[in-house]
């Protein structure tokens, strides 16, 4: 069997039927990977656009408490600066309307709330 010139493999653009195919050739190539490019970029940006929206958060918090080492020693220290982290976290809360993270704030703030250990 002899290749069919013009063609790589000895393919031709005809179909099973022995007609050519519509949408075959250099141009429709063309519109095939500029497609693709475009449904790439859609993709990336369904991904890429809810992340940065999720990066900043829209009530702002106060940045951890800085503490040394801890140790038996400074343990009652981290707790009381973390409380009072979580009460400005509370208060912060609460003046940009958001009832719920407030309470769970001040709840986390409360002296009562001791760790089990």
């Amino acid at each position: 069997m002899a290749a069919v010139e013009g063609r790589a493999g000895g393919g031709t653009d005809r179909g099973r039927d022995g007609f050519r195919r519509a949408g075959h050739g250099r141009g429709a190539f063309r519109r095939s990977r500029l497609l693709r490019l475009l449904l790439a970029g859609l993709v990336t940006a369904a991904v890429v656009v809810p992340l940065t929206a999720a990066v900043r958060p829209r009530i702002p918090a106060p940045a951890p408490a800085t503490l040394g080492p801890l140790t038996a020693g400074t343990l009652e220290e981290a707790y009381t600066a973390n409380r009072a982290n979580a009460a400005l976290a509370a208060r912060m809360a609460e003046a940009h309307g958001d009832r719920h993270r407030a309470a769970s704030d001040r709840m986390l703030a409360s002296p009562s709330r001791k760790s089990a250990y």
